[in-house]
């Protein structure tokens, strides 16, 4: 899916100089970036996916640790809530519909 997001220009990958280490690039709100550079208002990545502008996305998170991995789902959930709460969660779902649907999954 992710090499599908990137053909489209949907999403682009992550480089660190010339370094690719296969995830996609997203922005602080974890949005993923489209090929130009700009943030995809209604497509969020998280986890391995992202391997790369975020580090240690296959670690657990642990008692007493403060975890990247649940600081990253709440920035999103934030970011997603946000969404809706300024309308743009309609079009957020169809553009998402959209891929999924593309990709075969239902």
């Amino acid at each position: 899916m992710s090499r599908n997001l990137v053909e489209r220009g949907i999403a682009r990958p992550f480089c660190n100089g010339n370094y690719h280490p296969h995830g996609l690039d997203v922005d602080r709100g974890l949005r993923l970036l489209r090929a130009d550079g700009s943030p995809n208002r209604s497509i969020w990545g998280i986890g391995f996916v992202t391997e790369g502008p975020r580090f240690h996305t296959h670690a657990l998170p642990r008692p007493g640790r403060r975890s990247s991995q649940l600081a990253d789902a709440a920035r999103l959930v934030d970011d997603l809530l946000a969404s809706f709460a300024s309308g743009a969660a309609p079009h957020a779902a169809a553009a998402q519909a959209e891929v999924l649907a593309e990709e075969g999954v239902r």
